[in-house]
């Protein structure tokens, strides 16, 4: 089934969000000096041309800042490098794919799912001229079709597998996994015919990293770590729904686990959008937890980004801000 193209969206406030929130997770991570594997559910076409003068993206018109100290300096590092305005007036934005390649080391694996084809070619394109310009981040161990399919040689439970050290030649990591789009239209359906998924895709992927854990516990070789990872959720959806699902997924994973829920505001106006993170393992709940606290002592709401641009990050009133599970 085709889908919608939904490029007109690229670099709106739910991508101000997601992006602000994903550098910092990255960044994070990466300074832990840690081997991660990086996983994309809907990678997209890892670069977009946008039009600020539609879909509420007039920000962009407003200059970087010079100087971010704050939670949002690693968004500021990537933006300035791929943020662009180009000579017919569009803009030059960059998709989630760059944030990981440019924030993340080569001690990095990435996994990147895109089922649409148009949309795929474009992102192999865009990792290639990455590579070629000199960008030595993210291992691309692979761009797979579709991360919910149940064989073939990139499905996501395989990925996961070698993740966590399950196999002669793995070597374990911590897990990053970006879930987006997960959204409700009805009775807690999703729009499957815009690539959106819901709670049954979360329940495969809650599913298989318990089984996953379970088979790395299960094994005597050295290479299997405690498992511990971060899943960034990304949606437009709120309200009890969403809620219910994602405290039931977090009992799903290894324990400890943590969520933390973030939403976005413009000139005091609620959007709807909302990022939450769940951690699980030693790792993933220390990150998450650290989240919600100051960051290098300057805290979210200090942000030269956020605010040059006109948007403030507040706690999503659908999940307490941090929850121990």
């Amino acid at each position: 089934m085709a889908m919608v193209d939904f490029d007109d969206k690229a670099g709106n406030a739910g991508d101000v969000l997601k992006h602000a929130v994903l550098a910092w997770l990255l960044d994070s991570v990466a300074s832990l000096r840690i081997p991660v594997t990086y996983v994309e559910t809907h990678a997209g076409r890892g670069v977009y041309r946008v039009d600020p003068g539609s879909g509420k993206r007039e920000h962009l018109e407003v200059p970087l800042p010079q100087v971010e100290k704050g939670p949002t300096a690693a968004a500021v590092r990537v933006l300035r490098k791929h943020l662009r305005k180009e000579p017919d007036g569009t803009w030059r934005y960059p998709g989630s794919p760059l944030f990981a390649l440019e924030l993340l080391g080569v001690t990095a694996a990435g996994v990147f799912f895109e089922k649409d084809g148009d949309r795929r070619a474009s992102l192999a394109t865009c990792l290639s001229e990455a590579r070629a310009a000199g960008l030595e981040g993210v291992r691309i161990r692979a761009i797979g079709e579709d991360a919910w399919a149940t064989n073939g040689d990139n499905k996501l439970r395989l990925h996961l597998q070698q993740a966590y050290g399950v196999g002669a030649t793995s070597r374990p990591s911590t897990v990053i996994a970006l879930v987006d789009p997960f959204s409700y239209v009805a009775n807690g359906e999703a729009v499957t015919e815009r690539g959106e998924i819901g709670r049954k895709d979360l329940e495969l992927l809650g599913r298989w990293c318990k089984e996953v854990a379970a088979g790395a516990k299960g094994k005597a070789s050295g290479l299997c770590a405690p498992m511990s990872g971060i899943m960034m959720v990304w949606t437009k959806a709120t309200g009890e729904a969403l809620r219910d699902d994602l405290v039931a997924l977090s009992e799903q994973m290894p324990g400890p686990s943590r969520i933390h829920s973030l939403g976005i505001e413009r000139n005091g106006e609620r959007l709807d959008y909302a990022v939450v993170l769940l951690g699980y393992g030693s790792t993933g709940e220390s990150v998450v937890h650290k989240l919600g606290q100051r960051v290098d002592g300057v805290k979210w709401e200090r942000s030269a980004l956020l605010k040059a641009w006109g948007y403030q990050l507040v706690k999503d009133p659908w999940l307490p801000a941090s929850v121990p599970v």
